[in-house]
């Protein structure tokens, strides 16, 4: 059995914040170039719960501005998944944007989940992991839409804008009932990304996802990377999909605990509050919206940012 090292530290200042998190200190000084880190900022203390499982109200709210369909069971909630993914493809192909792993077999592959049937009953999820839509699946997700996999960074400093965004957006929509939540940064480190954990094709109880980042500006900078969980380890099937932390522990107590031997969890928590003084302190380190969401767009939100805190 693996055991999970999991560490919470709450700061109250920015600053604090900022330093636990960096890369050259304490938590992850000398893992830098050879064990993984993954990293996520979110606005608000939410659970660890890919946005396809979600049942707060923002999570309900988004999959419903993006079908029709009722979702009453599990079997609903496939075909949903199916949808989204068929939609985001024939789209994005519509307009000639790239489509990562492009090709016959993809389309193919996307051809046969047409069919509520092959989702369902067949391969209810297999379609998905087994052949080229993985890719496709990871950029969907990186563009808002929802899917099974969890977004991570590899940069500690993009997590934490992240964060300080979320929280900032927060406050500006006055949800005072939700002043008490801290924006977090949660750290994972997983020594078997990318890598082969049995010896039985397409077996895993977690997997490490990329997707190219070449002909995606938003991803590279970003460096953004994604994890999947096999059903057997989520509760999916009963309507209950579990928060990442949970799955960590119930993988390391099963036959699959070398996947997640070594692996550890960190939660850096600071009051949202602190979120404006977090992003002047990450502007001065040149993590700002022009180079999270490269574009000249994202210019103005620069200069609006240098305005607010009186930079001339």
């Amino acid at each position: 059995m693996a055991e999970i090292e999991y560490v919470e530290e709450n700061y109250l200042t920015a600053r604090e914040f900022l330093y636990a998190i960096l890369p050259t200190e304490k938590y992850f000084q000398g893992d830098i170039l050879t064990p993984t880190w993954l990293f996520r900022g979110q606005g608000q203390d939410w659970k660890l719960v890919p946005s396809l499982f979600r049942k707060d109200k923002n999570g309900e709210v988004k999959i419903k501005s993006m079908t029709r369909h009722n979702i009453d069971s599990y079997k609903d909630l496939l075909v949903v998944e199916k949808n989204f993914l068929l939609d985001f493809f024939s789209i994005a192909d519509k307009r000639g944007f790239p489509i990562p792993d492009d090709s016959q077999e993809l389309r193919s592959n996307l051809n046969d989940a047409r069919m509520d049937h092959y989702v369902v009953n067949k391969y209810p999820v297999e379609w998905i992991t087994l052949g080229k839509v993985l890719s496709l699946t990871a950029l969907a997700q990186h563009y808002g839409v929802p899917t099974r996999l969890l977004d991570w960074t590899l940069s500690s400093l993009c997590a934490a804008y992240f964060a300080a965004e979320g929280g900032i957006k927060r406050e500006n929509n006055g949800k005072n009932s939700d002043n008490e939540s801290p924006i977090v940064v949660w750290g994972f480190y997983y020594p078997w990304f990318g890598l082969r954990t049995s010896m039985v094709k397409n077996s895993y109880s977690l997997r490490g996802i990329t997707a190219p980042g070449a002909s995606n500006p938003n991803l590279k900078a970003q460096q953004g990377v994604f994890t999947l969980v096999h059903p057997d380890y989520t509760n999916e099937r009963d309507g209950d999909f579990l928060p990442f932390d949970v799955i960590l522990e119930k993988i390391a107590s099963s036959s699959r605990s070398r996947d997640v031997s070594s692996c550890k969890l960190l939660k850096f928590t600071l009051p949202v509050t602190k979120a404006g003084d977090l992003l002047r302190l990450l502007a001065q380190l040149d993590v700002s919206p022009s180079s999270i969401y490269p574009g000249y767009h994202s210019i103005v939100a620069d200069i609006q940012n240098r305005k607010s805190w009186g930079v001339p």
